[in-house]
């Protein structure tokens, strides 16, 4: 999935937007920025920890200048809310129940926006592994329309009413599902109501339009 992100990132139009949810140390920010020169890569990421490695490495490939890296929890409200914290640093989850919890702060996607200069419908691409808090992030991204998104789903984590409701969010997309992912397998799905319920999966989008 990271190759194909990476090959539909080259047709976007000039200058876009990129917002990263769950940015991690910035593997795939880093890339966005390598792969379009022109973007703009808008990071948002639950640890400090992260958040410091994400910063390092940008800097130590001379991408500062196109990243913003922030410590932030996006979610569908601002407010606390209780993390599970792990001793690998992608595996982070407002979703996960666990021992080891910390209370974080959160803000909506339109609050993070906001505070940056833009709005949802400035957004051409959406990078988003949130260990499950997939839809409450996009809930709280009014009018979100991305060109392009890369986002890992995790069905095991949510409700089958919740599953649904972020089914239907990436319908509104009217988005072309171009890649599923499973660990280096490719699995041969091509529409949201393929997607499987079981099971963690990379997804691939972009806009036929």
């Amino acid at each position: 999935s990271y190759y194909h992100y990476r090959h539909v990132l080259r047709e976007l139009p000039d200058n876009p937007l990129i917002l990263e949810a769950g940015a991690n140390i910035g593997y795939y920010a880093l890339a966005a920025a390598v792969e379009r020169p022109d973007a703009h890569v808008l990071c948002a990421e639950l640890d400090e920890k992260n958040v410091e490695l994400c910063r390092y490495n940008a800097e130590q490939n001379n991408l500062s200048g196109r990243l913003t890296i922030e410590q932030a929890t996006l979610s569908d409200s601002a407010g606390t809310e209780k993390a599970v914290v792990t001793d690998e640093s992608n595996l982070h989850s407002l979703q996960k129940t666990g021992d080891q919890t910390t209370t974080v702060e959160t803000v909506t996607g339109d609050q993070f926006l906001e505070e940056h200069g833009h709005d949802p419908g400035d957004v051409d691409v959406l990078r988003m592994d949130v260990e499950g808090h997939e839809l409450a992030i996009l809930q709280g991204l009014t009018g979100l329309r991305p060109s392009v998104a890369h986002v890992e789903v995790h069905p095991p984590y949510l409700s089958a009413n919740e599953w649904g409701e972020l089914c239907e969010v990436f319908r509104r997309w009217d988005a072309e599902i171009v890649g599923v992912y499973k660990r280096d397998m490719e699995l041969d799905i091509n529409r949201v109501d393929g997607l499987p319920v079981n099971k963690s999966v990379q997804v691939v989008f972009a806009d036929g339009g």
